[in-house]
């Protein structure tokens, strides 16, 4: 039998130490990544759940300025998402995001704080696995939380408009329903945006009726809307066809296209009836039971906003359509509106609808404070 000199021992014996150390430094480095990782996923759940909670408030805020309704969509939403939460010291599972009043604040005006948690203080804290065997003092359970704010501005322009466009309001003096003031026989009708023209503050369930005319006349009437172009001549090539004129109408086309006053639209030929009866009946469709309550001054659907709610150019009647160099006219846009389609008449293209104020994805805030629109537009502040 050959035995290692003592030296060779020594040393192989300092060998098998050094390993043993290095496989529990390994091993304890394996076990808290567990540990950090289900920290980052749950910090990521709830962060994305206060986002969606903030958000919802806001948009709730747009609507009526109500803290209380404000904080109830908050709530209501945040609940909806699920995050990681300890059933047990080395437990955790997915549960739903409860939060209440108390994790909501106002800290300016329209715009909506959220606080999303797994604490030991609010009860819900989250668990670990091997963190306490890093430090033998914890009892097991992490806390980790996230804050979103969101607020919401007033947007004079906005995406995913409908591809027609009627004249806002004037005042029209002799009642004749055409755009014709005359400083001799009708010097008291005018237009003006503001003065005159259809406003959120005075029109919230106003009811009107327009029928489709065509993009190739002059004339107009209050009643008239007329089939347009999108992109405006100012922003791109309008596209033609039948085809994508509808599919502006059932669906948004191009969600990063802007139109806002100022724009100018190229008209369709003729009275587009087929492709507007089919688009506006397509929209319809999707919410058959959707109604106006008058009561609430709002439209009731299954859906957070019903498909019947569409975003709409108005354009300036003091321009009017203007033809331009290629043939087609041309119409400035004075406003953007909002417009619940009550009830369409598809033997005339009729549309009769209601003003309201709503939200959109995209768009150009107004500016000046005491700027108004039927579109808001919600977005994350922090």
């Amino acid at each position: 039998m050959r035995f290692l000199p003592r030296s060779q021992r020594h040393r192989r014996g300092s060998v098998m130490i050094m390993v043993a150390f290095s496989l529990v430094g390994l091993l304890s480095f394996c076990v808290l990544t567990i540990d950090m990782s289900v920290l980052m996923t749950t910090r990521t759940q709830l962060q994305n759940a206060a986002d969606a909670a903030a958000l919802a408030g806001a948009i709730q805020l747009s609507i009526n300025g109500n803290h209380a309704d404000a904080v109830d969509a908050a709530v209501d939403l945040a609940a909806s998402n699920v995050a990681y939460i300890s059933t047990g010291p080395f437990t955790n599972r997915r549960m739903s995001v409860q939060i209440t009043g108390d994790d909501v604040s106002f800290p300016l005006p329209g715009q909506i704080a959220v606080t999303t948690h797994r604490t030991r203080a609010t009860g819900d804290p989250l668990g670990t696995y091997f963190l306490r065997v890093a430090n033998p003092f914890s009892d097991g359970f992490s806390d980790v939380s996230a804050t979103a704010v969101a607020g919401w501005d007033y947007l004079c322009g906005a995406n995913c408009l409908k591809p027609f466009t009627p004249p806002d309001r004037w005042y029209d003096a002799d009642g004749d329903g055409t755009y014709n003031p005359d400083p001799v026989n009708n010097p008291d009708e005018f237009y003006d945006p503001e003065m005159t023209g259809y406003t959120p503050d005075a029109d919230n369930g106003t009811v009107i009726v327009i029928k489709g005319g065509s993009g190739d006349d002059n004339g107009f009437l209050n009643s008239n809307y007329f089939p347009v172009r999108y992109p405006p001549v100012n922003k791109g090539n309008p596209e033609s066809g039948a085809n994508v004129y509808r599919d502006w109408i059932g669906d948004c086309y191009d969600e990063t296209l802007i139109i806002e006053p100022g724009d100018v639209l190229e008209t369709q030929p003729g009275f587009m009836e087929g492709p507007t009866r089919h688009g506006i009946l397509d929209l319809v469709a999707m919410d058959p039971d959707a109604y106006w309550d008058s009561s609430d001054g709002r439209v009731v659907s299954d859906y957070s906003r019903s498909p019947r709610v569409v975003l709409l150019p108005l354009f300036d009647p003091a321009i009017g359509p203007q033809l331009s160099g290629n043939g087609r006219n041309h119409l400035v846009v004075s406003k953007v509106a909002a417009l619940f389609i009550e009830n369409f008449n598809p033997g005339t293209n009729q549309i009769t609808g209601r003003f309201l104020s709503t939200t959109a994805s995209r768009g150009t805030p107004c500016g000046a404070s005491n700027d108004t629109g039927f579109v808001m537009g919600v977005r994350l502040i922090q």
